[in-house]
């Protein structure tokens, strides 16, 4: 659409097919995409960290790092807030608990009825699972 418009431009009166009138609509349509596209990457890395901070604190922003955000960005880490809040109830889970992966490579399962045997997934050798077993 850019191009188009700076076409639109070219093809305008007054038009007289000079370097700077073939060109400057174009350079100026590239900077406003280029202004663009660096406003966007801005406002995102400015989320990025707003959703950073909720991960790292496991709560809401207290009142002083709150000071240094905009009405939108307060606004859109209280919906982050709310649409996180709102994911962990539905299904009774805490994501922010076990932030951390755990350091033991292997996991405790407790076999609450007999399945019988299958091939293990990693290693391919078959594994039997008897109620009752860890």
């Amino acid at each position: 659409p850019l191009y188009k418009r700076a076409n639109d431009l070219q093809e305008a009166d007054g038009y007289d097919g000079s370097p700077s009138a073939v060109m400057g609509p174009r350079v100026c349509m590239l900077t406003l995409a280029r202004l663009q596209r660096c406003l966007l990457a801005y406002l995102r890395c400015r989320m990025e960290r707003i959703e950073q901070v909720r991960w790292d604190l496991a709560g809401a922003m207290d009142d002083a790092s709150k000071a240094h955000l905009s009405r939108h960005e307060l606004s859109y880490s209280e919906r982050f807030n709310e649409l996180l809040a709102e994911f962990q109830m539905a299904y009774d889970l805490d994501l922010t608990r076990d932030y951390q992966p755990p350091e033991d490579l292997y996991v405790r399962v407790n076999v609450l009825q007999d399945i019988g045997q299958f091939i293990g997934p990693e290693s391919g050798q078959p594994l039997e699972l008897k109620r009752g077993d860890h």
